[in-house]
């Protein structure tokens, strides 16, 4: 939804043509907040070629949207 609000220059609470004012305002928030993150995240992602940087990406957005906390969020223990 974050990408196609950003390519088709529209609100995504617009696509799902929500009327209330204050829900469209959090879901249109909530969007962009959580798009602007992912996004950020993976124009971080180096690499020696294109191909290596394809692949980090594709692990990272994995993570991101994994339903396994683990992959998500490093435990303080994790990283002893």
């Amino acid at each position: 939804m974050y990408v196609q609000s950003q390519q088709w220059s529209v609100r995504p609470s617009t696509m799902l043509a929500i009327s209330d004012p204050y829900v469209a305002y959090c879901l249109d928030e909530a969007c962009h907040a959580w798009g602007s993150f992912i996004e950020s995240e993976l124009n971080d992602v180096d690499g020696k070629d294109a191909k290596a940087i394809h692949a980090k990406r594709v692990l990272v957005l994995k993570g991101l949207l994994s339903e396994n906390e683990a992959a998500r969020y490093a435990t303080p223990v994790a990283t002893r």
